[in-house]
């Protein structure tokens, strides 16, 4: 009896430690970041955040906002207003749409800034209509400080950086130089 009882529980052991190293890292190998349950994919370059991107704006929280809990998922749903599009529908200009972020690193939830540059793509509308995610989860946000200059600070909340600092400080006008750059 003995001997049958020490292989099932190395057995059960090793499925337990796999399990926890697989859970707490995303997937093996992967540079995705994983946070709680979500992979996220790490943009190495502004091209390719770029051309993931349907829509760039530069937008204006309208201080709407709502959380909403989706299949054990809080998301966060920022109204803002399009002060200038950059890439994507020019027809979206003065018009609101509604921002979909994990809720953990939503701009309602952390940010005081009321302007942003956004990468953005669409949703489906399943959650809500006239909706965006933001391209990279957080890595196409970038916040508008009193000087109207970008600020990405995303390492506050754990996430990563690779080409961002490139865009840190500069203006709207000067990273509206760079888009179609490539």
């Amino acid at each position: 009896m003995k001997k049958t009882v020490t292989p099932a529980i190395v057995a059960l052991l090793l499925v337990f430690l796999a399990g926890c190293s697989i859970s707490g890292s995303g997937v093996e190998g992967s540079k995705e970041p994983f946070y709680g349950g979500m992979s996220v994919h790490v943009f190495d370059t502004f091209q390719d955040l770029e051309e993931e991107s349907t829509l760039i704006i530069l937008a204006e929280k309208t201080g709407n906002s709502m959380n909403k809990e989706v299949e054990f998922l809080n998301f966060t749903i920022t109204e803002v207003k399009v002060a200038k599009v950059l890439k994507g529908d020019p027809s979206l200009l003065g018009k609101t749409v509604n921002i979909l972020e994990y809720a953990p690193v939503s701009m309602t939830t952390f940010d005081k800034e009321k302007r942003y540059v956004l990468f953005l793509y669409p949703h489906n509308g399943k959650i809500v209509e006239n909706g965006y995610w933001i391209t990279g989860v957080y890595q196409g946000k970038f916040k508008l400080d009193k000087n109207d200059k970008l600020l990405y600070d995303a390492h506050k909340y754990g996430g990563v950086i690779t080409f961002q600092d490139e865009l840190t400080g500069h203006t709207v006008l000067k990273l509206e130089g760079r888009l179609g750059q490539h």
